[in-house]
């Protein structure tokens, strides 16, 4: 069975009433617009979220594995229907239009009325939500049977095939729940460091929903299989962060979703879509090295079995820490999400993975039996600690970091002048698969 909190699509990243700000407020900036959007996606997100809770406190979370895909496609005609009542009631008539700015908007949002308005809508979704929850357990009873073989690390949730479907515009390499622990208080708000070609720093103040995606990275397929593994990801990482014991399932679940982390950067695109064209005349000399062949290729990687089972014995055998950052300082989180390094063969080999600016995932390099634990110890660190994972974060990053505002200073700026490469040239422009990304 699963959880259907991990239930997808979402409210989309990058903004689901952008395009239509833009249309009927030609008036507003394009800052202003992508501010108001952003705000009443986390109103969107709030409702979403509120009305599964109030389905898991009337009939539990729990939903067979079977029923995803079609929870999946009912999660987005609710999405949508909802999105249209929003922009009818907040873009009802011209002076609403004419009136609107984003400051308005987030005091809206934050009022009573403003809660009142998500309690009750979230409460009238519910209804239809907890009514399809009962169908699909009458469709697919809930049976819970042992799964521990460690030998079978893959997702648990797996979509099925869909063809042909078109690209969505935006995907997201950084998961933006995994971006948002940046962004200061309740603000949408993180701080983007990028080192310019002449040395000097470039900060930004942008919506966590918007770093770390590129358009057109995967097909549709993939992005859907991404989504349902960033989701699984995210339960078991709220585990670790609580420090609560950890099941079979969720440490499967977070395995597979530190390994996607890794493959689902352009910059590892690239690199592996480059050797897989290298490595094809001599392994298989009929398959064609056309973008699109090699894009399917690049696919098969995160369903491919061999690929988990690998990954999976590299992590579980060894230690697993949360290092805790000491009061005052924090960690940055790179473009390439995940940092790995050392060798397997002398022992060095260790995975770090910035879950929060307060905490960082270490799997490694001793030998400890991490897998089997029941809880991640979460253990404070020193500060020399934080700084030197901070410059191998930095070292590691192809375009900008994410710093937390709080951690914003001079000493953090003078690590990443010091460190952090500038920024690549070409890393908006992949190369992978030219006009043939979009589908």
């Amino acid at each position: 069975m699963t959880d259907a909190h991990a239930i997808l699509p979402r409210p989309p990243e990058d903004g689901l009433f952008y395009d239509q700000l833009r249309s009927r407020c030609p008036h507003l900036s394009e800052p202003e617009a992508r501010l108001i959007s952003d705000i009443w996606s986390d109103e969107m997100d709030r409702i979403i979220t509120r009305m599964q809770e109030i389905s898991d406190e009337a009939v539990g979370p729990a939903l067979h594995i079977e029923a995803r895909t079609e929870a999946i496609y009912e999660m987005a005609k609710l999405i949508n229907f909802l999105s249209e009542q929003m922009l009818a009631k907040k873009l009802g008539d011209d002076a609403a239009a004419v009136n609107l700015t984003a400051a308005k908007e987030r005091v809206a949002v934050d009022s009573q009325l403003g809660r009142e308005c998500v309690e009750n809508t979230a409460k009238n979704l519910a209804e239809i939500w907890t009514s399809l929850v009962l169908k699909w357990r009458d469709k697919w009873p809930l049976l819970v049977t042992p799964d521990s073989a460690h030998d079978q690390p893959k997702p648990v949730s797996k979509p099925k095939q869909i063809a042909n479907a078109p690209g969505v515009r935006n995907n997201h390499y950084s998961p933006a729940s995994s971006n948002k622990p940046w962004a200061s208080g309740n603000q949408n708000q993180v701080k983007a460091l990028t080192r310019n070609a002449d040395g000097t720093l470039q900060s930004r103040d942008v919506s966590y929903r918007s770093w770390g995606r590129e358009q057109f990275l995967y097909s549709l397929r993939l992005e859907r299989y991404l989504a349902l593994v960033d989701n699984d990801g995210a339960q078991s990482r709220d585990k670790i962060l609580a420090v609560r014991p950890l099941t079979e399932l969720d440490k499967r679940r977070w395995i597979a979703f530190l390994l996607v982390q890794m493959l689902r950067t352009p910059i590892s695109m690239r690199k592996l879509t480059e050797f897989t064209k290298r490595v094809l005349p001599g392994i298989a000399p009929d398959y064609p090295s056309t973008p699109g062949a090699l894009k399917a290729a690049y696919e098969t990687l995160f369903t491919n079995n061999d690929v988990y089972a690998r990954f999976h014995k590299m992590i579980a055998l060894r230690t697993w820490t949360v290092l805790r950052a000491p009061a005052g300082s924090g960690f940055i989180r790179p473009d390439s999400t995940i940092l790995v390094e050392g060798s397997v063969r002398d022992s060095t080999w260790r995975l770090a993975y910035p879950m929060t600016p307060r905490k960082v995932f270490l799997a490694g390099p001793g030998m400890g039996g991490g897998y089997d634990r029941d809880f991640v110890e979460s253990v404070e660190t020193s500060q020399d600690s934080v700084d030197d994972l901070n410059r191998r974060f930095a070292r590691s990053t192809i375009s900008s970091v994410l710093v937390h505002p709080g951690d914003d200073d001079v000493s953090m700026r003078s690590m990443l002048s010091n460190y952090l490469p500038i920024a690549s040239q070409n890393w908006h422009d992949t190369g992978l698969w030219g006009p043939l990304s979009k589908s």
